[in-house]
């Protein structure tokens, strides 16, 4: 497996991953209008504009997974950690943010955030050293959500 960037041509195969690894989230709260499931391919090619998109590619170059990032001022953020369900548990996850980190490494502070009760993504998030540092509820449609941070350099 390798991290690299994503290209134009992977949207569409990025979004299919999107949902797939989105509806487990979306049964588990009982919410379906969650925006990653939501998305067009439409949508999802203007978030590639604004952010950079890596990918997972297994031997034959098929993208298993994806992250996006973006840095705002001083703080990276980081979204929509999504991994094949046929791929999850192998590592994916955690080579995709260890990358998107080791991009980001230059900023202050790097934030993201997940379902409040995603405990495999928490416990996933707290492995890179990220804390959480407040809860919200940002829509009706959305579950409440923990918002995660990490300070560079204060491993």
């Amino acid at each position: 497996m390798k991290i690299v960037p994503a290209e134009k041509s992977d949207l569409a195969r990025i979004l299919e991953i999107q949902k797939a690894a989105f509806l487990s989230e979306a049964e588990f709260y009982n919410l379906y209008e969650i925006r990653p499931l939501k998305m067009t391919l439409a949508d999802i090619e203007n978030d590639f504009v604004k952010y950079t998109y890596l990918k997972a590619v297994d031997d034959s170059n098929i993208v298993t997974g994806s992250i996006k990032y973006s840095i705002e001022n001083s703080t990276g953020h980081i979204g929509n950690v999504v991994v094949d369900p046929v791929f999850q548990n192998k590592g994916i996850g955690s080579a995709l943010m260890a990358e998107a980190i080791k991009q980001l490494a230059k900023t202050e502070r790097i934030e993201l955030f997940t379902g409040h009760k995603s405990f495999k993504n928490i416990a996933l998030y707290e492995k890179f050293n990220f804390k959480i540092f407040r809860e919200a509820t940002l829509s009706e449609n959305e579950p409440k959500m923990v918002f995660m941070e990490k300070y560079n350099g204060n491993e």
